[in-house]
């Protein structure tokens, strides 16, 4: 995960935006091929050495991906990718392992598609419209989505830190 970390900023700051979202999804795809394809629960292909396809992303990853639009002012794209998210993550089956109901992920169940966007998901757009070319658009329009995108971090019940206080600084 590190490594894809990695290639996903150095991308994201040659504003390669899609080249970062496709690589992302395609490490995304892959490693959820590999887990569905497992057979055994209890061994892994890390217990056995063999290679496993993709990786495992995560929010970290997804907030680069979203910084990456952001900073090319393709703000209706980024949040378009974060409508996305949210979707992703409110219609996501519950993990259910082979050997039954549980309340979590085991080994054996991993569902890529469960990633939220947090905080700093909506951060990074929150900044994006207040800064004053945030997306091309006039202040009063630019007001409305940041107005929405406020309503929509309350709604999933994540926390307004500094830097969210800070991006309403900006805007006004």
């Amino acid at each position: 995960p590190g490594g894809l970390s990695h290639l996903l900023v150095a991308c994201a700051r040659q504003h390669e935006c899609q080249f970062v979202l496709e690589t992302l999804r395609t490490c995304e795809a892959e490693f959820a091929a590999t887990a569905s394809t497992a057979s055994e629960p209890t061994t892994s292909a890390a217990d056995t050495g063999a290679p496993t396809g993709g990786v495992e992303t995560s929010v970290l990853h997804w907030n680069v991906v979203l910084s990456s639009f952001v900073r090319a002012n393709l703000l209706r794209t980024a949040e378009d990718l974060l409508e996305e998210l949210e979707a992703r993550a409110d219609n996501a089956p519950r993990d259910v392992p082979s050997d039954g109901p549980s309340d979590g992920p085991s080994d054996t169940t991993r569902n890529v598609s469960r990633i939220a966007p947090d905080t700093v998901s909506y951060n990074t757009l929150l900044h994006g419209y207040a800064i004053e070319w945030g997306g091309g658009e006039g202040f009063a329009q630019r007001v409305q989505r940041f107005a929405d995108l406020l309503g929509r971090m309350d709604g999933r019940g994540l926390t307004r830190d500094d830097t969210t206080y800070r991006a309403m600084l900006d805007l006004y």
